[in-house]
């Protein structure tokens, strides 16, 4: 039970990140 929340919470916050850095490239900032 406590692995799927972990995992459902890790596909949350990756997704969160792909926003963020999609963000940046539209500003035109190219952060690697």
């Amino acid at each position: 039970m406590l692995f799927e929340v972990d995992k459902y919470l890790y596909l949350i916050i990756l997704r969160e990140e792909e926003e963020r850095c999609q963000k940046k490239l539209k500003n035109g900032q190219q952060i690697y």
